[in-house]
């Protein structure tokens, strides 16, 4: 024991330092400070804490303590010792000179082991036993606050990744809830874009989709920071592509990197497309064994790279969007006329259905447009069904830009027969929709100028005409034959005219 002047006190202040690493004071400046303190008690030069490196046998210095020169000097004989005692593992090892000892922290491979090296300039006198014994015992207290510190580190470390593990179901639970909410497809689409965007902090997102079974896969929607609209661009879907996805069923979705070597063989049309667009990574949505499409993303808009969390919950997300896509593509086919690509009839009953019933509550007024396309027959008859076809689509397309897309609703009623839903709408708003859709269609050039047609219209709103769907329903229709009977390429309501025949 170092019996010179003022030992004690240095070995109290040893037991202070001590003190303060174990209440959780930086490890490394409170370790430091306590070797610091260790090398005056014992009047030695230099003090290193050596462990192993990950995943290598050679120890490296954690925390050292002592005059550069001396440390520099001295470190390749401490280096040495502390490679031979860690490989013992606390078993017998040399000790190359007298100047050096080390004590053994947590020894036979446990969590934190380290070797604790004391080493004097050569001429000093060596360490005897009882400062050995000081430098044992100090080790034996280290390995006690180290593992003390190391179990408390794992027991945060295992409450943040139950937190994790919790916010990340309540996440894809509350994420599947609200997919499986929405049916109608063009709103689920941008759903999944503003979640991927939001919950990634990705700066763009795009869905492309290969629904219609013909091979070809097409951008659907997307979400691009700072930018309006997404880049749209078709890519022919190859066999070999579609063997390389299937390779991943029963699996969880991967996360694939857009220059992934293998897309890039099977696929390069789809790799150039995302590259150029600065999409990163994308996941494959398949159903069932089916296909559906692509859910790509690109870079953080915080800088940020990628981490595990993100590459998991889009992998989790890829799924559950796939079922709701199938699903929502499924109610799409069921209200949509597969002709025009309009709503069906029984989808614009119940819509005005639900309007009406608004309408009443908040004292909302509500229109109905119904139209019919003239002399129709004659189209089929004299130019066949597969124009007749042609001229019913490029109708629709008229009655769509005459009317507000996101608000109304458009549906084929009947074989020529079409209806436009107007909520919010008053009666002299409603007239002047149907007025300004009659013109255009009489002066639009159908199948490239080769044909032309007008349409007859009878328009009812509430209250003028009724408080109930079934009122306006029947109340436009009738309009509708008045307009008929007046000569045709008019608008009525209640018999009169709105514009001339």
């Amino acid at each position: 024991m170092n019996t010179r002047q003022g030992g004690a006190a240095r070995l109290l202040d040893l037991v202070t330092a001590l003190g303060r690493l174990s209440q959780g004071e930086g490890a490394g400046g409170g370790l430091a400070e306590a070797l610091q303190l260790l090398l005056q008690a014992l009047d030695a030069q230099a003090a290193w804490f050596f462990s192993h490196a990950e995943g290598s046998t050679l120890p490296i210095c954690q925390v050292r303590a002592g005059e550069p020169e001396t440390l520099q000097a001295l470190l390749p004989e401490a280096l040495e010792m502390a490679r031979q005692e860690l490989e013992f593992n606390g078993g017998k090892a040399s000790t190359p000179r007298p100047g050096l000892v080390c004590g053994l922290v947590n020894p036979h491979g446990k969590s934190g082991s380290g070797a604790l090296i004391l080493a004097r300039e050569a001429g000093s006198e060596p360490f005897t036993f009882q400062e050995q014994e000081v430098v044992t015992g100090f080790s034996r207290t280290l390995a006690r606050l180290l593992a003390g510190r190391s179990l408390e580190r794992s027991l945060v470390e295992a409450n943040q990744e139950l937190a994790r593990r919790e916010f990340r179901l309540y996440t894809i639970n509350h994420v599947a809830r609200v997919l499986g909410s929405v049916l109608e497809l063009e709103d689920l689409l941008r759903l999944i874009c503003d979640m991927v965007c939001e919950i990634m902090t990705a700066e763009s997102a795009l869905l492309c989709l290969h629904l219609e079974g013909d091979g070809v896969l097409r951008t659907r929607t997307g979400k691009f920071l700072g930018q309006e609209g997404f880049p749209e661009f078709e890519v022919l879907l190859s066999e070999s592509f579609l063997e390389w996805i299937r390779g991943f069923e029963g699996h969880t979705a991967p996360l694939l990197a857009s220059g992934d070597p293998r897309l890039c063989q099977t696929l390069p049309d789809l790799s150039r497309h995302l590259e150029r667009n600065g999409l990163l990574h994308f996941a494959p949505l398949t159903y069932k064994d089916r296909f559906m499409g692509i859910l790509a993303v690109g870079r953080k808009y915080t800088g940020e790279v990628y981490a595990d969390r993100d590459r998991e919950f889009l992998s989790t997300l890829a799924p559950l969007a796939s079922n709701a896509v199938s699903n929502a593509h499924l109610y799409d086919l069921a209200i949509h006329d597969s002709t025009t690509g309009l709503y069906m009839s029984h989808y614009l009953r119940q819509r005005a259905m639900e309007e009406t019933k608004r309408g009443r509550r908040y004292n909302d007024p509500v229109s109905l447009i119904m139209l019919d396309a003239d002399f129709f027959k004659q189209v089929n008859d004299n130019h066949g069904h597969l124009v007749g076809d042609q001229v019913l689509r490029e109708l629709a397309l008229v009655l769509l830009d005459g009317s507000r897309r996101d608000i109304d609703v458009v549906s084929r009623y009947g074989g020529e027969e079409f209806m436009i839903l107007l909520p919010e709408t008053n009666l002299e708003g409603a007239l002047v929709v149907a007025e300004r859709i009659r013109s255009s269609v009489a002066v639009h050039p159908f199948c490239g100028g080769q044909l032309r047609l007008t349409v007859s219209a009878g328009v009812s709103s509430m209250p003028e005409d009724g408080n109930t769907h079934e009122e306006l329903l029947a109340q436009a229709d009738e309009q509708l034959y008045r307009a008929k009977r007046a000569g045709r390429n008019c608008v009525f309501h209640r018999g009169k005219a709105s514009a001339p025949v």
